[in-house]
């Protein structure tokens, strides 16, 4: 697959511009920008509790025709409390 073909990673705002309130376009293709659900599993740490994991969900945006749609589930996040 050539660089021509290849889609870039979503998420970059750069990338989008505001057409009304709430609704992004694709400043290259011009498309509406969609938001896919994805999962973020996050374990907090404590001293006195030990730790704990908690999957917290977000929406990654992406445009349909210039970038790659996000992945299901993101690399897990450690809070120290």
């Amino acid at each position: 697959m050539g660089d021509a073909c290849r889609k870039r990673q979503p998420g970059n705002f750069d990338n989008y511009e505001e057409v009304k309130e709430g609704y992004l376009k694709c400043k290259t293709c011009g498309d509406l920008i969609r938001a896919a659900q994805v999962k973020v599993p996050v374990t907090f740490t404590t001293r006195a509790a030990g730790a704990f994991t908690r999957d917290c969900w977000t929406e990654e945006p992406f445009c349909p025709n210039c970038e790659e749609v996000p992945a299901r589930e993101l690399e897990p996040m450690v809070i120290n409390l």
